[in-house]
């Protein structure tokens, strides 16, 4: 028995028959996915309105984001994901954000990345849940590389797909300190030689930004990285071809240096 697809169509041959018997695969639309999520205290209801058939298969995964100091790449830990029928969600169900085992995993992936060498530092957790939700690929539903899925919230790139995500506030439970908060705040230049005027050491997401605001009103916008060297946290600029960095010393000043050595001194600015 040999099966042949042609042009949407299915041409069954049989070596018992001389006729050959036609299939038609129809095109299945999605013009609608709605999700909808009310969070009661640490209950997450989740109900998705669709158009799509009953038992098509999506993937539901409810994570929380959180970044590394010196890096803006996020990573996430998920309270709940599973591949299941979307009639599971049509009906709503309830997912448990248990912030304390998402806690223990955190700090299960901290002692992993540090034996392998590579310790996580947290600068940075959402204050927020996402809900990511996925369509698969399923071939019994639509299709080699679901060529027969389509509609208004069909996307294609390689497969037809659908992606869709929402935030919901739900700031975690006692959240650990975030880490090297102490670089966050401002100095001011106050040397002779070149005077900067004031320079702005702030985390958002795990990047670390040096804004500089020079005396005539420019503003040059860098971005650092932090490094463990010599017994001290250094904080490299990157891009950089003179090797410059700065190092917070214990006195609240900042001290700027560069491969020859010592540039600048700048005081805590406390206006």
């Amino acid at each position: 028995m040999l099966l042949f697809l042609i042009s949407s169509k299915l041409q069954l041959v049989c070596d018992d028959f001389s006729d050959a018997v036609e299939i038609t695969l129809n095109t299945v639309r999605c013009d609608k996915f709605i999700i909808c999520a009310e969070l009661n205290e640490k209950k997450l209801h989740i109900k998705i309105t669709s158009d799509l058939p009953s038992n098509t298969i999506i993937n539901v995964d409810v994570c929380r984001q959180f970044w590394g100091v010196g890096s803006s790449n996020n990573y996430t830990i998920s309270y709940y994901s599973e591949y299941a029928a979307i009639a599971k969600w049509k009906t709503g169900t309830v997912i448990n954000l248990d912030d304390k085992a998402w806690l223990e995993e955190l700090q299960n992936k901290k002692e992993v990345s540090g034996n392998a060498g590579k310790p996580i530092r947290i600068s940075e957790i959402s204050d927020s849940v996402e809900i990511q939700i996925y369509l698969p690929l399923q071939v019994d539903n639509f299709g080699m590389k679901n060529k027969n899925l389509i509609g208004k919230e069909v996307l294609v790139a390689n497969i037809n797909y659908i992606q869709k995500s929402i935030s919901i506030y739900s700031p975690l439970i006692n959240s650990p300190a975030k880490s090297k908060l102490r670089i966050n705040g401002k100095w001011i230049d106050i040397s002779e030689v070149r005077p900067v005027g004031i320079i702005y050491v702030h985390q958002e997401q795990g990047t670390i930004h040096v804004d500089f605001l020079h005396n005539n009103g420019n503003v040059t916008k860098l971005e650092a990285m932090e490094v463990e060297a010599s017994n001290d946290t250094r904080y490299y600029i990157k891009n950089n071809y003179e090797g410059e960095y700065f190092i917070i010393r214990n006195d609240g000043n900042l001290y700027w240096y560069d491969d020859f050595g010592l540039i600048m001194k700048c005081y805590k600015y406390q206006k």
